[in-house]
C-alpha cells in the first residue's frame, strides 16, 4: 500500500509542477516526450579557434561565412540582444572542450525565442579557462517574466553547469546574461521539448501502482 500511494504522489507531483528549475541534464531528458537538441557542433572551425559569425541572430535558415542553412535545428533562434554579432567557439578554445556559442553583447546576454512555446529547456552553460563568471537565466512567457535563477561558474577548464527550467505554461525565450565580461555566457548541448499531458502523467501512475500490485499477489 505504501508503495502505491508513493507512486501516485509522484505522479501528482509531475502534474503539480507548472514553474520550476531543472536541477540536471538526466531530469530534463526523463521530464521530456519529445525534444531536440543543438549540440553546436554543425559548423566547419579548427580545433583551438573562434570566429564572429557577422550575424546577430542564428536560426536554422542563416548562412553565415558561407556555411548554412541548417547550422542548428527548426524551433530556436539565438541571438545577441545589441544587434552586434554572435560567435562559434571551436573545440578547446580557452580551455572548453566541445564547440560553443556566445554573442559579443555589450551587454553580456545571449537570447533563445522559441518558435512555438516550449515547456522545458535547458542548456550546458561553460566558462573560458580563468575567465570565471556569474550568471543569470531570466524566463519569460511572452511578456511575463516567469522566474530569474543565478549560477557561478569559477573558470576551471572544461567547467560546466547545467541550466534548465520548466514551465507547463510554457516558455517563450530565457534570456542569459554573463554579468561579468562584455561577452555573454556560453551555451551548449541547448536541449528543449514537451512534457506529458497531466492525464497522461496520472494514467502512468496508476498503471505503476497496478503492476505493483500485481507483484505484491
Amino acid at each position: 500500500m505504501k508503495r502505491t500511494l508513493a507512486i501516485l504522489a509522484i505522479a501528482a507531483v509531475a502534474v503539480g509542477a507548472q514553474a520550476q528549475q531543472i536541477g540536471s541534464r538526466a531530469a530534463l531528458n526523463a521530464l521530456l516526450v519529445g525534444s531536440t537538441t543543438d549540440d553546436f557542433e554543425t559548423f566547419s572551425i579548427g580545433v583551438g579557434n573562434a570566429t564572429n559569425l557577422d550575424v546577430s541572430s542564428l536560426d536554422s535558415t542563416t548562412i553565415a561565412n558561407g556555411q548554412g542553412p541548417g547550422l542548428v535545428n527548426p524551433g530556436a533562434k539565438y541571438s545577441d540582444p545589441t544587434a552586434f554579432q554572435l560567435q562559434w567557439n571551436g573545440d578547446t578554445y580557452f580551455g572548453i572542450n566541445t564547440q560553443t556559442l556566445l554573442a559579443n553583447s555589450s551587454g553580456g546576454q545571449i537570447r533563445i525565442d522559441y518558435a512555438n512555446l516550449t515547456q522545458a529547456m535547458g542548456v550546458d552553460l561553460k566558462v573560458f579557462s580563468g575567465f570565471g563568471y556569474a550568471a543569470t537565466m531570466e524566463v519569460y512567457n511572452g511578456a511575463t517574466l516567469v522566474d530569474t535563477v543565478n549560477f557561478n561558474l569559477v573558470g576551471n577548464a572544461g567547467e560546466s553547469v547545467f541550466a534548465g527550467y520548466q514551465n507547463n505554461a510554457g516558455i517563450s525565450h530565457v534570456i542569459f546574461t554573463d554579468t561579468n565580461h562584455s561577452w555573454s555566457a556560453i551555451i551548449d548541448d541547448h536541449t528543449y521539448g514537451t512534457v506529458p499531458e497531466p492525464a497522461t502523467m496520472i494514467a502512468l501512475g496508476l498503471g505503476l501502482a497496478a503492476l505493483a500490485r500485481r507483484r505484491r499477489k
